[in-house]
């Protein structure tokens, strides 16, 4: 105890050191399987439906369906009639912003079609269910939502918030809320309906063989006096490829920080063991086993190696759970195996640590 003490005083800025390495390895390896989970996420939704027809008229969605047929085959096809809700009827400030709201039946018949989960029981007459999209990173929190909202003279509470893509690209583009049937077709005859036809093909990258349709469609539109519109999937997310590379480049680092950690501590140990090479010599002389001395000697390179371990399990588990608040991403699992992976490099180095320190001791 008093030899562990002793190495506690004088090591005590490079287990500090060590430490604040790890911990940072840790955070650079959550940051990168964040940002990796989110940009699948955001990719995902994007690819929910590789076509969307907006159109100020109702069109035959089955029809559509036939002309992308012509080059493409359709996996799954829906539709929805969406309210668009003015600024004023929803008495926001945010009159760039576009809302919307749709029927509860009609969001369950669309999920189930496009085979996408939707556990909402159908709101009440004062409820409606807040439509989300995918975000990078934000630093609003759960609390930070509104609990109600006011539609026309009505203040309607807000259950919840679901980001599942059943809008596809266009819920990212607009906020919408589902309410329930009876709201709904309260809430008709005062606002503009617009018709959403969504559809999804089996090969992706074929998409382009079925704009050539879907361009003219629109432009029939446009000279019949109706407003239709296309929206493509994008396939990935061309601006966000930046996110593929510093997951990369995170990765590099957290192996990079892990074995600049261990190779401190290995040099730090070898050193030590030149400095102690006369002391247990005398110890020896005095009839003290080689056996004990070398087993003193392990157990200070494993504390050396063990100590600033355990503090980074300790402390890291704060700043990767902030982390995953501030990503609205579960990474408890990431400290996890991340942490193992540091004890299994600190095992190795430890272990190659205390040969070279008995060699250099007793040989």
């Amino acid at each position: 105890m008093n030899s562990l003490a002793f190495r506690m005083k004088k090591n005590y800025r490079t287990y500090a050191i060590v430490t604040v390495l790890m911990i940072c390895s840790v955070t650079v390896v959550a940051i990168s399987i964040a940002m990796k989970q989110r940009y699948e996420k955001m990719v995902n939704f994007d690819q929910t439906y590789t076509y969307q027809v907006l159109s100020s008229r109702r069109q035959d969605g089955a029809e559509i369906k036939k002309g992308i047929e012509e080059e493409n085959t359709v996996e799954y096809w829906n539709e929805y009639e969406v309210l668009i809700l003015p600024p004023e009827v929803m008495h926001t400030k945010f009159t760039n912003y576009v809302y919307g709201a749709v029927s509860w039946s009609q969001i369950k018949a669309g999920a189930k079609r496009a085979g996408l989960e939707f556990p909402w029981e159908e709101p009440s007459g004062n409820q409606v269910i807040k439509l989300e999209h995918e975000i990078l990173i934000s630093l609003m929190g759960e609390q930070t939502r509104d609990k109600t909202i006011e539609i026309g003279t009505e203040t309607y509470e807000v259950l919840g918030g679901d980001k599942t893509p059943y809008l596809g690209n266009i819920q990212s583009m607009s906020e919408i809320f589902v309410v329930s049937d009876e709201t709904y077709a309260s809430l008709m005859p005062l606002v503009q309906v617009e018709f959403f036809y969504n559809y999804r093909i089996q090969d992706l990258e074929n998409a382009e063989k079925s704009r050539p349709f879907l361009k003219e469609l629109a432009e029939k539109g446009r000279e019949q006096g109706v407003n239709i519109g296309v929206n493509f999937s994008q396939g990935t997310i061309s601006q966000d490829s930046w996110i593929r590379i510093l997951y990369s480049l995170c990765l590099f680092m957290f192996a990079t920080l892990i074995l600049a950690a261990g190779s401190v501590l290995f040099l730090k140990t070898g050193n030590e063991a030149y400095e102690d090479k006369e002391r247990y010599g005398i110890l020896e002389k005095l009839g003290v086993q080689r056996t004990v001395l070398k087993q003193s000697v392990r157990k200070e390179i494993c504390f050396t190696y063990y100590c600033p371990f355990v503090l980074t399990c300790l402390t890291s588990y704060f700043s990767v759970k902030a982390l995953g608040n501030v990503m609205q991403e579960e990474l408890f699992r990431v400290n996890l195996w991340s942490a193992g992976i540091i004890f299994l490099v600190f095992t190795c180095i430890c272990f190659f640590s205390v040969r070279e320190a008995w060699k250099r001791l007793f040989y």
